[in-house]
């Protein structure tokens, strides 16, 4: 899957990260390149049909690290049937903070305001015990605050 680009001077931008139609257990990537002067985010997974046994959708936003390592940032509720969840991330306050990198361990329901850098990554992972199935969208939409 290409990567996403994003224009860093706009002030307010929207992307489809995932079209879900009937993605099957696995974990799904995609980069989002140019968000280096973006103050907020809000990602809605808007799930509308799930099937299988004991199906979970894990959605995790992550930045990018000097390294080109990613380290959550944020991970959505996790999802068992169709429903919408999002997740605000605002800018504001965030500087001073020390945490160990994660990779899709971030507890579910938890949002941590980070400085973005140049590339964030969202990160979907679907599990279940037979057969999960996720039909739905995942969006992002990145906000620039006036330097």
């Amino acid at each position: 899957m290409p990567n996403i680009s994003i224009d860093p001077y706009a002030d307010l931008q929207t992307k489809t990260v995932f079209t879900l139609v009937g993605a099957i257990a696995g974990t799904y990537s995609q980069i989002i390149e140019g968000t280096q002067k973006m103050n907020s985010l809000c990602i809605v997974s808007d799930i509308t049909t799930v099937t299988g046994t004991d199906p979970t959708l894990d959605i995790y936003v992550q930045k990018q690290l000097p390294d080109g390592d990613y380290t959550d940032i944020a991970h959505l509720t996790q999802q068992i049937a169709a429903s919408k969840r999002y997740g605000d991330m605002a800018l504001c306050g965030a500087f001073g903070v020390e945490a160990a990198v994660e990779d899709g361990t971030l507890a579910a329901g938890t949002v941590n305001a980070r400085i973005l850098g140049p590339s964030i990554r969202v990160k979907a992972i679907i599990a279940g015990t037979t057969d999960p199935v996720f039909t739905g969208t995942v969006t992002i939409t990145l906000i620039r605050f006036q330097d």
